[in-house]
């Protein structure tokens, strides 16, 4: 639920006898509707962040870009704002909290020192972070950026590494890391829409912007969800009340509302702009909220409004053996206002209905809930080929639960469709933060060799996460450089002979000396001699690691991950944590487990079949690996399926991902338009495969 921002009086412990009267209701537009929630959930969380911390009572720090360096953010509360009824109201609460002691003065909030600049991306605002809090020392904070993430394409010269621009959040959750491990209270804010025609300052960009800013949007709305982390909805107001071409005055940069502060022209957007002047608000708001529920320990209202019900639900025959395909749109947090926190989804093979949802059969794993009235898709596999199924879902905002949906019911395909039709699903989350925040000396690598048909299998520490990330990402080099050193974690080679009567590897390590010197942190390493490769001839590249394998890293319960390497022995490779940087540490501590036991010479014995579809595809496509022998999909133990751009460089590994439908799923939301080959291997045999996505 969306709890409206508070309406009644309280007092403050350092001004007992200051009462301030409604901060919310003075506005005739509907700008309260867009508050920050604040359930008893997130309260809870709150206050727990906020145990121990000392600093500057009720200073606010704003981490960004120029959205946020901007004289039209934030310090424009330092004057008296005016236009709306409550104007009393607000300029008291603000000139005894947040705004003292100069704090708003563009010398005290704006520039790097204070965790803002132009042109900035994810990367940098992390890497502020210790900055600020050393010297704001604030007790909230505000982080909204992303906007030239989205512009540079999750690439580019203004990216420190060639990844730092990736659309995911793994510089957010370094961010956050830092910020709760410190007891400030964070506040997410959405990026707003960017406008991409001609003449506002877009050009050359050739892709569209809401590729990458959709998605990343949504991922910050489901990791303040997860996280319990109040969350500003910028890009949703601005969608609700003018859109882009309407409130920006460029590609990126809203329109300056020349109706004054909180005027309800400004608060209503529209062509008068008001994006700068609603986020003022909005944060304000925030602000009172955590300063009544956190600081003076009042319990929020109760959440009494449910998600409305959906009620598109559809179902239709899948296109492998036992799978359905589901689609629906989505609902709401506070029925259509707002995004849900989960659904539960739920099938059997007699019809549904309220009596009897909680009996039925669950689906793991349903996606994460969109901002109100998106597209939701989603393959149902592992169900009996050729039976009926009925399906139903319900909407969860973390308080409440909806009213059942509308039944639907299709049958579980008996076979495998032949042609390239088959329907796609959402991978959420496929990149997601591996790394330490907190500054542990340089940065630590993992160097390995893989020997011929070697498989090599990782195992990551991550009990010092504050978090369980939902995925993550490791990252390969092939070269090694003379005179370089590199930090590692671990170092070991594997020479290119498997043992078959130990079952376990021969090798030594070449060219490479090892000093312990830094302790059990980690090795320093230093190539007496190019390994493999020119510097020039360096090329990086990066495969993801989903959500179930990082989960079973946090329960200490899986090594999860092989790297098999079918394309010789002279293979060198580096592979370095997400972020590469000095004074940063990995949070996984990566080591070879051994013996592994492998067939190092088994070929495959039956004909094997690579579908796609649909083909082209937007913005998900369904990959199969089909045993035509068998009948059955290949096994996810004994192939590997990658795919790489035009360019060589890999785009996505899904090695390893088949459910038991046979059905993987390909998520290229975040991915631009073009030809991708699709490379499959089976036991030494390669199928390719070409895949167009269309935008």
């Amino acid at each position: 639920m969306k709890i409206p921002c508070w309406r009644a009086f309280f007092f403050f412990a350092c001004a007992a006898t200051a009462t301030f009267g409604q901060l919310k209701g003075g506005s005739s537009t509907d700008i309260d509707n867009y508050c920050a929630e604040f359930t008893q959930a997130i309260v809870n969380n709150l206050r727990t962040i906020h145990t121990g911390w000392s600093g500057n009572t009720y200073r606010v720090a704003t981490f960004g870009n120029s959205l946020t360096y901007t004289a039209q953010h934030w310090e424009p509360l330092n004057s008296p704002v005016s236009g709306i009824s409550t104007a009393t109201a607000i300029n008291a609460f603000k000139d005894t909290t947040f705004n003292r002691n100069g704090w708003l003065l563009f010398a005290n909030s704006k520039g790097p020192a204070h965790g803002n600049e132009s042109g900035r991306t994810i990367a940098w605002v992390a890497q502020q972070v210790p900055t600020v809090l050393a010297g704001d020392q604030p007790m909230a904070a505000e982080i909204m950026i992303g906007t030239n993430n989205v512009r540079n394409g999750w690439g580019g010269a203004s990216c420190t590494t060639s990844l730092d621009c990736w659309p995911d959040t793994i510089e957010y959750a370094q961010l956050i890391s830092q910020l709760i491990a410190a007891n400030v209270i964070p506040i997410i804010t959405t990026i707003p829409p960017i406008n991409n025609a001609a003449g506002l300052g877009w050009e050359p960009r050739t892709h569209d912007p809401d590729t990458y800013l959709i998605p990343y949007n949504n991922k910050l709305r489901a990791f303040a969800a997860h996280h319990n982390l109040p969350l500003i909805d910028m890009h949703q107001w601005c969608l609700d009340h003018g859109g882009a071409e309407t409130l920006l005055a460029d590609w990126a940069h809203p329109k300056t509302c020349a109706g004054g502060d909180f005027a309800n022209d400004c608060l209503d957007g529209g062509a008068s702009g008001g994006a700068y002047e609603v986020r003022n608000y909005l944060l304000t708001m925030a602000i009172y909220d955590i300063v009544k529920y956190v600081i003076e320990g009042q319990n929020p209202p109760a959440d009494v409004t449910a998600p409305a019900a959906i009620t598109d639900l559809a179902a239709s025959t899948g296109s492998f053996p036992g799978s359905v395909n589901l689609s629906w749109s989505a609902t709401g947090d506070d029925n259509t206002t707002g995004t849900a926190s989960s659904y539960d989804i739920r099938y059997s093979t007699e019809t549904i209905n309220e009596g009897n949802f909680s009996a039925a059969t669950a689906v793991s794993n349903p996606p994460n809930p969109q901002s109100p009235s998106s597209n939701e898709t989603m393959v149902v596999s592992g169900l009996s080929a050729g039976q009926t199924y009925f399906f139903a879902i319900k909407a969860w905002d973390g308080s409440n639960t909806s009213a059942i949906s509308n039944i639907v019911s299709a049958a579980a395909a008996s076979t495998v469709t032949r042609d390239d039709s088959v329907r796609l699903d959402v991978v959420a989350d496929t990149y997601l933060e591996c790394n330490d925040p907190a500054p542990k000396g340089s940065a630590i690598y993992l160097k390995l060799k893989s020997g011929n048909q070697g498989v090599i299998l990782l195992k990551f520490d991550m009990s010092g996460l504050a978090f369980t990330p939902d995925s993550a990402i490791i990252f390969m080099r092939p070269s090694l450089y003379a005179d370089t050193f590199y930090y590692y974690a671990y170092a070991r080679t594997i020479a290119a002979d498997w043992d078959e009567t130990t079952k376990g590897w021969t090798g030594s390590v070449c060219g490479i000396s090892l000093d312990s010197a830094l302790g059990a942190l980690a090795y320093q390493v230093k190539a007496t001699g190019l390994v493999r490769g020119a510097p020039v001839q360096s090329q990086e590249y990066a495969f993801g690691i989903g959500r179930d394998i990082i989960r079973s890293y946090a329960a200490g319960t899986s090594y999860g991950i092989a790297l098999i390497d079918l394309s010789g022995s002279a293979r060198n490779n580096v592979f370095a944590s997400r972020e590469g940087e000095p004074a940063k540490a990995a949070y996984m501590m990566a080591y070879i487990k051994g013996p592994v036991a492998a067939e190092k010479n088994a070929m495959a014995t039956a004909h094997a079949v690579l579908k796609i579809s649909p083909n082209p595809c937007n913005p998900t496509a369904t990959i199969q690996l089909w045993d035509r022998f068998s009948n059955e999909p290949a096994k996810a133990s004994g192939y590997s399926l990658k795919i790489f751009g035009t360019n060589g460089k890999m785009v996505a590994d899904l090695s390893g991902k088949t459910n038991t439908g046979g059905a993987v799923i390909w998520d290229a939301r975040g991915i631009s338009s073009g030809v991708y080959v699709v490379r499959a291997q089976v036991n030494g045999k390669t199928l390719v495969k070409n895949v167009t996505l269309l935008k």
